[in-house]
């Protein structure tokens, strides 16, 4: 069975291995689920610490790392007001707000930014769309 894991997993390790104790297994008991509010001022809750996972996947601390990158790129992304507050300068100011007036899908997320349900950089003002608008304003001139 171990063969499968030969690429990242010595199975020759556990081979020379010597068991010290016997084998001991939580009872069902202890092995209930459970939920748990997982946010609050100043705190968040990842991996199992939110809500029950069966150990026997160690998918508990599996989702413990992939959450905590989550996390810290929500904490230490630049903040939303300075989001904003370079978004535009004045040689770049009509060919952003052209653009919002063209694409009434575009206003309505900046609207949406404006009340904190999206972020200006990555949801209102994305690559793809200062793209568009600034080559419309090349080709207007």
């Amino acid at each position: 069975m171990l063969e499968h894991y030969g690429d990242w997993f010595d199975p020759a390790w556990l081979q020379r291995a010597e068991q010290v104790g016997r084998v001991r297994l939580a009872p069902e008991t202890m092995l209930r689920g459970f939920f748990r509010r997982g946010v609050g001022p100043g705190w968040a809750l990842i991996g199992d610490a939110g809500h029950f996972k069966n150990p026997s996947t160690a998918q508990g601390i599996s989702d413990a790392i992939e959450q905590s990158l989550h996390v810290a790129a929500e904490l230490t992304e630049p903040e939303w007001s300075f989001d904003f507050a370079r978004f535009a300068k004045p040689e770049t100011a009509e060919p952003i707000f052209r653009g919002l007036a063209d694409d009434p899908q575009a206003g309505q997320n900046l609207r949406d930014a404006l009340s904190r349900q999206l972020r200006p950089r990555s949801d209102v003002f994305t690559d793809e769309r200062l793209g568009k608008w600034f080559a419309a304003a090349s080709s207007l001139a």
